[in-house]
Formats: structure tokens, sequence, C-alpha cells
């Protein structure tokens, strides 16, 4: 799998990383074996995003949305790892946030979280840069 041999390639240079999975209804029951992938991969953070009404999410999140408290719940009876730092990104905290997918291009929620547009490819490191000082990941 291609975002696989990525992240082993990633780690052997040393590079941090993070993993971040969408939880949704129909995944919930994989979310313990991803916490065991990303420890036994020596990923630097697991993020556990919830999914959000924009793009393809717009038709599915009627039957597979999660409450912050349905995610929360879930979470908190996860087996985690000590040396795994998890987190969650509920949808309150999602404005204004980049990402880069397994296409190979970087997103930005806007900041109401509302849409999300596809800035640019990223081939090299420097595609990593972040010339918004507004924005606070990547």
């Amino acid at each position: 799998d291609l975002a696989v041999r990525g992240l082993r390639s990633a780690r052997k240079h040393k590079i941090p990383l993070q993993i971040q999975v969408v939880a949704m209804r129909s995944t919930i029951h994989d979310l313990q074996d991803m916490v065991s992938f990303a420890a036994e991969e020596g990923v630097n953070g697991l993020t556990i995003l919830q999914m959000l009404p924009l793009g393809e999410g717009v038709k599915l999140h009627e039957q597979e949305g999660l409450t912050d408290d349905e995610l929360r719940g879930i979470v908190f009876k996860l087996v985690i790892p000590e040396q795994l730092r998890l987190r969650i990104r509920y949808r309150k905290d999602a404005g204004g946030v980049m990402v880069i997918r397994a296409d190979s291009y970087v997103y930005r929620n806007d900041n109401k979280d509302l849409s999300i547009i596809r800035l640019r490819e990223v081939n090299r490191g420097e595609d990593l840069h972040i010339n918004d000082p507004t924005n606070s990941s990547a």
C-alpha cells in the first residue's frame, strides 16, 4: 500500500510522523487496530478526526457522523500504548486546519469548517513550506 510505504520511508529518514484517521460509524470497529498499527510502526502520534460534512462527507454525514459524546466514549475505551500520543479533533476545532492527504495534495478547511480547498501538490520538501502565517498545521 502506497501510504504505508510512504510512512516507512519517512520513518527511515527520521521524519516525525503522525497518522490521522477519520472516525465514522462504519469504521469505529477498526480504531483499536489503527492504534496498534500506529504504535507498531513507531509513529509519533495518532489523531482521530471527527468526520466533517465537507466534500463527500456531506452525503455521508447523516448516517456515518458521530456526535462529540459518541466519539469521546469510543476513544476512551481504546487501549493506548504508552509511547503513542493520541488526540481527538472535534468538529469545533477543525476550522483552518491544513492536511496532506494520501493523494499527495495539501488541503485546508475554511475557518468555519464549512468547506475544504485543495491547495497544492507535495512533490518535494519545499512544498511543505507554509506561506500563510495564520495556518498552524500542515
